[in-house]
């Protein structure tokens, strides 16, 4: 590991750019980041020279294409991305990461990229596997996103390895998009980010954590940030697979705020809908159906969660105006 103090004075967006300079003008108009942000992703990889590279939130693939370039001359360095979808969100037309395979195909190379998509990290870690050197975070945004996609890959992260998280000011523009400002404040590490990132910003919109040794002994803050309002509900599908991960690295304490905070978020979804209709409990049913049938799988290796389903349908029926509609959703089951 580098000096700390050597680390910090590092200006990373300055650091090898003529690489960069290279590929920008195919970027100019897909990417997602100003030519100063991924000037930084590119100068830390260049200075530290990852070997295993892991990418969540892909889009177009304007970071996959700098993190590519920035490795083809790294002996044995790979890329592995993924995205919860497996079109590009804003042309369906499109798959995620076109512009690899449109623009970019002379960097990706077949033992330097691999790319997942629809569904979780949770889908994928165990294939991916560990000892993973850096980390770029830049999906959802918005609550509870870059929480769990953090607590999903941080048992798969090296000792001191590298979160990278975009976006980080992007709250001083848009609302409710702070997430991963407050996971990037949250992180206890050697922070770094670009010296010269516009004025517009209060702070730079892209920034690295060099992770503390106890990274993993100090994850009950993060876990506390899925309290927070969830802006987007995560699908039962989601829940069960992000459980399961979970099961294996965390203590039964976290799990319990992850399980919590899904049942209260689930049932404040539904009361924030003034009128509930038979489609919109159909929907209900359907998902706790879902989580019950799915969540047999944990409750072998995991009792906190034994009655996680119980739970979900007596919250939620609590909250349903109409008795006969309640008593139906309860009756189907506790048959």
């Amino acid at each position: 590991m580098k000096d700390n103090e050597d680390i910090r004075k590092m200006d990373f967006e300055k650091f090898e750019t003529d690489r960069l300079e290279e590929i920008n003008y195919k970027l100019v108009s897909l990417s997602q980041m100003s030519f100063t942000q991924s000037s930084f992703l590119n100068g830390l990889i260049r200075y530290y020279k990852p070997k295993k590279i892991l990418e969540v939130g892909v889009a177009a693939g304007g970071s996959s294409a700098v993190i590519l370039n920035a490795i083809k001359d790294i002996d044995g360095s790979m890329l592995y991305s993924i995205d919860y979808s497996t079109e590009y969100h804003q042309d369906a037309s499109k798959l995620s990461g076109f512009l690899i395979t449109e623009q970019f195909k002379d960097i990706s190379g077949g033992d330097k990229w691999k790319l997942y998509t629809g569904g979780t990290a949770a889908c994928f870690m165990d294939e991916i596997g560990g000892d993973i050197d850096l980390c770029l975070l830049d999906a959802a945004h918005i609550n509870p996103g870059e929480f769990l996609d953090y607590l999903m890959v941080l048992p798969y992260l090296k000792k001191n390895a590298i979160v990278v998280l975009h976006d980080i000011q992007l709250q001083t523009i848009a609302n409710s998009v702070e997430t991963c400002c407050i996971l990037y404040s949250g992180l206890s590490g050697i922070k770094l980010y670009p010296k010269t990132e516009s004025l517009k910003f209060t702070l730079p919109n892209i920034g690295a954590v060099v992770l503390d040794d106890n990274a993993m002994d100090r994850t009950f803050n993060t876990f506390c940030l899925l309290t927070l309002k969830w802006q987007y509900m995560i699908t039962p599908k989601d829940y069960i697979d992000i459980l399961n991960i979970f099961s294996k690295y965390y203590s039964k304490e976290l799990i319990n705020i992850y399980t919590s905070s899904y049942v209260e978020h689930l049932k404040a979804s539904l009361s924030d809908n003034s009128s509930i209709n038979e489609n919109r409990l159909s929907t209900v049913e359907n998902s706790l159906s879902t989580v019950e049938n799915s969540l047999s799988t944990v409750e072998n290796s995991l009792s906190t969660v034994e009655n996680s389903i119980l739970k979900l349908i007596n919250t939620i029926a609590w909250w349903i105006p109409i008795k006969k509609w309640r008593d139906k959703f309860k009756a189907k089951f506790n048959k």
